[in-house]
């Protein structure tokens, strides 16, 4: 009985052992073949999610191959939509437009991108409102770019006004202070609205919508304002423009030196056309097919040089002018350039007529003309005084010659000009000569009368009080003409003054 129950047990131990054994091996059979299935989930749900991906991506590239846009037919002139292709955003080019506001005698230069707006120069002190209402009417409120190449009166006078009336993001100014009222109005203005102000560095760049801007000058401190001009070039696409402010030959050179290209499709002409600035070194180094020159009709200065014409009319350079056609507007595409008139045809250099030049021209040929009537009183003189002076003493001789200067200086009196020049002009140019004062002998010795083209209107300029230059008009710059005085160029340049490179 007790080996039975032994046995008995032994048989259960070894049963349940058994049992034991084919449940792990069956729990182990299980665990694997549900890592089996987990992975074959993973694998089935991979190619899924890159088909999906796929499929995202194809969607989003076909919604961006593909837009609806509107195209105005050459036919019938209605406006047609329909789908097309266009590259990727990163090349795309949207149209740029650059306005040359006519402003007169300064500069104004509006150019829109891809609904960005930015300003270069703002005319003179009376042109603030014009460049406001033209903005407004091109539908802009706000400026990106506030660009003032230099601080003279024609390129920042209507600056205050458009701080004033437009929020701006960046401003850009030529550093050269001065102590002028414009100046003063800019600074207040900025001051006003919390606006901080900077030269750009020669070599940065920025972007106007599509467009890209590169700045080439200043590239060093001037003691003169036009020099210290920003200039920059406007790239969109293939279509460049180039803007140099009043940078004169000095300032040109050194741009062309600091090795940044000015290579341009279209050069808004430096300094309103005058021969202090686009030098022909520049001009061959830019190689524009169209020059924009923007001056005022009759300006006081000349402007545009016949000197400027006549090199961009050897180089084949077509040429627009606001005094002429007034504003002119140029439309870039990228791949063209297209304009709201024709160039003009009369190459016709600038004339100063009308105002100040007026008057200032009139004043000279009064002058002149007193100048030659008093040189012939006193040669008349001088010869009669010569023949009585053969029957007289030396003495008698010598005290009627220095009583002649009286006549002289009479005659400049009573012209339409002031006593004082009129009598330093006749003491100068008509004073006695060595051999006037000795007796003559016979009339044949007497001096032979000056040429009269001698005191021609070009022989006379304006010297400042304090300057150090010579002027064509007596209110160039900061001069004040009640204290401005009349010379010969002659006298101008003994006293070691050198021409005025706005009037000259």
């Amino acid at each position: 009985m007790k080996k039975r129950k032994k046995l008995t047990g032994l048989l259960l131990g070894m049963l349940l052992l058994l049992l034991a054994a084919c449940g792990s091996e069956e729990k182990a059979d299980v665990q694997s073949d549900l890592h089996l299935a987990a992975v074959s989930e993973e694998t089935d749900e991979l190619p899924a999610k890159q088909e999906e991906e796929a499929a995202t991506e194809q969607k989003a590239a076909a919604e961006t191959d593909s837009t609806v846009v509107k195209e105005r037919s050459e036919a019938d002139g209605e406006e047609v939509i329909k789908k097309q292709s266009r590259p990727a955003l990163a090349d795309e080019v949207a149209e740029m437009q650059v306005h040359f506001i006519d402003v007169g005698q300064g500069d104004a230069t509006l150019i829109l991108c891809d609904g960005e707006a930015m300003l270069i120069d703002a005319g003179d002190d009376s042109k603030g409102t014009t460049v406001q209402n033209y903005l407004k009417k091109q539908g802009v409120s706000r400026l990106k770019y506030l660009v003032l190449t230099h601080t003279d009166a024609d390129h920042i006078g209507g600056s205050d006004v458009i701080i004033s009336k437009f929020q701006v993001d960046n401003v850009f100014i030529g550093d050269f202070p001065k102590e002028s009222k414009v100046y003063g109005d800019l600074i207040d203005a900025l001051a006003y609205r919390g606006y901080p102000w900077s030269t750009p560095e020669v070599g940065s760049t920025y972007t106007l919508g599509t467009a890209g801007i590169t700045i080439l000058a200043p590239n060093k401190a001037y003691d003169d304002p036009n020099n210290c001009s920003i200039a920059l070039l406007v790239e969109n696409g293939e279509d460049s423009f180039l803007f140099t402010g009043d940078a004169e030959g000095e300032a040109e050179a050194d741009i062309l030196a600091n090795g940044l290209s000015v290579d341009c499709d279209v050069f808004k002409a430096g300094h309103h056309g005058s021969k202090t600035s686009n030098s022909t070194a520049f001009l061959k180094a830019a190689s524009p097919e169209i020059t924009v020159i923007s001056c005022g009709e009759g300006n006081s200065y000349g402007h545009p040089h016949a000197a400027t014409l006549n090199t961009l009319r050897s180089m084949g350079v077509k040429v627009y002018r606001t005094d002429e056609q007034g504003s002119i507007i140029a439309a870039s595409t990228g791949a063209g350039i297209t304009w709201n008139a024709a160039p003009s045809e009369t190459w016709q250099a600038g004339e100063p007529k009308g105002g100040s030049a007026s008057s200032s021209s009139s004043q000279s040929t009064a002058q002149s003309q007193a100048t030659t009537q008093s040189q012939t009183a006193t040669q008349s003189q001088a010869i009669t005084q010569s023949q009585t002076a053969s029957q007289g003493s030396g003495s008698e001789a010598k005290q009627t010659n220095e009583g002649s200067s009286a006549p002289a200086a009479s005659s400049q009196t009573t012209s339409n000009q002031s006593a004082p020049l009129a009598s330093q002009m006749a003491t100068e140019q008509t004073a006695p000569t060595p051999s006037e004062q000795t007796p003559a002998s016979t009339p044949e010795a007497s001096p032979e009368p000056a040429p009269a083209a001698e005191p021609a209107t070009g022989t006379l300029v304006w010297k400042s009080a304090t300057g150090e230059k010579y002027h064509s008009i007596n209110n160039c710059g900061r001069m004040n003409p009640a204290k401005a005085t009349q010379i010969t160029k002659e006298q101008a340049e003994s006293m070691g003054l050198g021409p005025c490179s706005k009037c000259y």
